[in-house]
């Protein structure tokens, strides 16, 4: 493949990267303002039922990520062969990719994309977990 087809391979995989944590972003904001939208407790088949659904979606999109990470690194590589072919030695785009490897950017990558999705688990958990109602306040009296 040439230089041109793996970076425009490599702009189609991180649209689809920010797509998903896009998705990603607004299911927890759906779940969070779910939560806190209901005023009553949730009960515990609802509890349950949310746990399964969340940890299914998690996995999922956790899954998902890692593989289009992959294809980035995988990608990267790629390119960074070019770098010493005369038709890519000047090209500052591939320059750019072949510095993101040396630099090891993907291992960073991988390892926010774990931190992120640990972290909103057990925030998740803990919120369908330890939901409570919202005290009424009363009516204020003139």
């Amino acid at each position: 493949m040439t230089a041109y087809e793996l970076l425009d391979l490599s702009i189609s995989i991180g649209n689809r990267i920010d797509l998903q944590l896009s998705v990603f972003i607004t299911v927890h904001l759906a779940i969070f303002g779910g939560i806190v939208y209901v005023d009553r407790p949730l009960r515990s088949t609802e509890k349950v039922a949310s746990l399964l659904l969340y940890s299914v979606f998690a996995a999922l999109n956790l899954r998902i990520m890692q593989t289009q990470l992959g294809l980035d690194e995988s990608i990267a590589r790629e390119i960074g062969k070019l770098a010493t072919d005369p038709c890519c030695i000047t090209n500052e785009v591939v320059a750019f990719k072949v510095a993101e490897l040396e630099s090891n950017l993907h291992a960073v990558r991988g390892a926010v994309l774990w931190a992120g999705h640990i972290a909103f688990y057990v925030l998740v958990c803990l919120s369908i977990l330890y939901d409570r109602a919202l005290a009424r306040r009363p009516a204020a009296q003139d």
